[in-house]
């Protein structure tokens, strides 16, 4: 009697590794998303300020690029740039010039908005005096000058390794299931037809 083909699918303990796998994936990239955000909150609330109109000292421990950013209660980031910014070693007493910014950088963190006003390079570490002053900022605009990380984080730094993730999961789902098809096709097999040679010596 002629059979008809027959489809052959993985027994569910498969879908379920297959599932697993996929889900796995999925998990893993969530947490290197979240991970990379708590990250990037951390370096943004780790910054040195400086109150707008006022003068402090900071406390550099790296010598470095520093990037200068203005948060500012103001709906225009350009009031940033009415702000007069300058820095002396406390040591030697020593000018640090700061330079304006050749890309454009900001940020949004936990009710922050910094907006890159230019970089400063710290010669060696140590104790620096910073002094802000208003020159073409209205006195309503109130904020703090901040002193940016080396090197500033990226909030989606993180996206390329979570996307990696999920699809080294469908890839191990997919493998899984394959491999799941085999070994249910070869349980199918009726006897008799694994093999066609019969013993060696035998027409």
């Amino acid at each position: 009697m002629n059979r008809g083909p027959t489809t052959v699918k993985p027994a569910a303990g498969w879908y379920a590794l297959a599932l697993a796998c996929g889900v796995a994936g999925l998990v893993a990239a969530i947490l290197v998303v979240q991970s990379g955000r708590a990250t990037y909150r951390r370096a943004i609330d780790g910054f040195e300020r400086v109150p707008v109109g006022s003068s402090g000292v900071l406390e550099f421990a790296h010598p470095g690029t520093y990037t200068l950013f203005s948060e500012l209660n103001s709906p225009d980031p350009g009031d940033g740039y009415g702000v007069n910014i300058e820095i002396r070693s406390v040591r030697s007493g020593a000018e640090i010039r700061t330079r304006v910014l050749d890309v454009s950088r900001t940020y949004h963190s936990q009710g922050r908005s910094g907006f890159g006003l230019g970089t400063v390079e710290i010669p060696a570490a140590g104790r620096y005096e910073v002094t802000t002053t208003r020159v073409r900022l209205p006195e309503t605009v109130v904020g703090s000058i901040a002193f940016g990380g080396r090197p500033m984080p990226r909030a989606n730094a993180t996206r390329p390794q979570a996307l990696g993730l999920v699809a080294l999961g469908l890839v191990a789902a997919a493998i899984v299931a394959v491999v799941g098809c085999r070994r249910r096709s070869t349980a199918l097999t009726e006897p008799g037809e694994a093999s066609v040679l019969g013993p060696a010596g035998r027409a």
